[in-house]
């Protein structure tokens, strides 16, 4: 769940990308329950539309029940299901909202409840057939007069939605000045497009990622991702690298050295760089991080 409404579809775009680059015959399905109809046709990221099947709906039947009776099916049939998208659960109405008369005819529970009745019904499906599943919620303010350390904002959603899920994780975008550039000082603008008032356009931007609660691993622990918005997640390497120096997978020797596995670089940009171009590197590292990680 993101703190703002700039990169949370964006981010589910980026793995439908990720997964058709990786799989040329891989079928992604997208729940679209905003209608955000030109988002769901747009050639965002260079997505095939065609591998990637997207509904306008916020109908809990036409989610929950497509899941485990049509695409249950198809799956049976062969269909090679890689992702199954909702975005968002927020915008899922509960079904004596949709048969009301006025917009003040509702019941107080009514959405957490189909949402908790729908999850219990895909996550079982979708966990025996090893599906990747996102789902997406908004924010809203978080009123709590009884503890004033309590956050500011949190998920719009119910605590099924939470703990049925492996990870729940929030994004916000990075505000630091270092955060303003890349590894190479460079800003994510294009100064040959400009607005009416000469600002140069804004590219994309850094992504603070944030785990709140894991069944699997440990609450808490942060990232950073960035989004173009012509590509998706982007500039991959630089979060490597920044990950295993601060690990010390990547060993820092001085102010400026670089050492792993008997490689040596002289800058920062110079080891990203080698991430980068070298997969072969780049697999090594993220295979020594996956083993210090394993440790606990």
């Amino acid at each position: 769940f993101p703190y703002t409404t700039l990169f949370r579809s964006l981010i589910a775009k980026s793995f439908v990308k990720q997964i058709q680059m990786n799989n040329p015959d891989a079928i992604t399905v997208e729940y679209n329950t905003e209608f955000r109809a030109m988002q769901a046709s747009s050639n965002i990221f260079g997505i095939d539309y065609d591998r990637h099947q997207v509904y306008l709906t916020n109908k809990p039947s036409e989610i929950f029940d497509h899941c485990t009776q049509i695409l249950a099916t198809l799956v049976q049939d062969g269909m090679p299901l890689s992702l199954i998208i909702i975005d968002s659960l927020t915008f899922i109405a509960g079904p004596k909202t949709l048969n009301a008369d006025s917009v003040e005819d509702f019941t107080i529970g009514d959405q957490a409840a189909v949402i908790t009745k729908g999850l219990q019904q895909i996550i079982p499906w979708i966990k025996r057939n090893r599906i990747p599943f996102i789902a997406t919620a908004h924010m809203r303010a978080n009123i709590d007069p009884s503890n004033p350390r309590a956050p500011k904002e949190k998920a719009t959603v119910n605590f099924m939605a939470k703990h049925s899920l492996e990870y729940f994780m929030s994004f916000r975008k990075a505000g630091a000045a270092d955060d303003r550039v890349n590894l190479a000082g460079e800003e994510f603008t294009d100064t040959s497009r400009k607005d009416i008032r000469g600002n140069a356009e804004i590219t994309g931007h850094k992504i603070i990622s944030k785990m709140e609660e894991s069944s699997l691993g440990t609450p808490g622990r942060t990232g950073m991702i960035t989004l173009s918005y012509a590509k998706g997640i982007d500039a991959i390497h630089e979060e490597i690298f920044t990950l295993e120096v601060n690990t010390g997978t990547i060993k820092k020797e001085g102010m400026r050295t670089y050492l792993f596995d008997g490689n040596k670089w002289s800058s920062k940009m110079d080891c990203a760089l080698a991430i980068r171009d070298n997969p072969e590197l780049a697999g090594k590292i993220l295979e020594a991080i996956r083993k210090l990680d394993d440790k606990g």
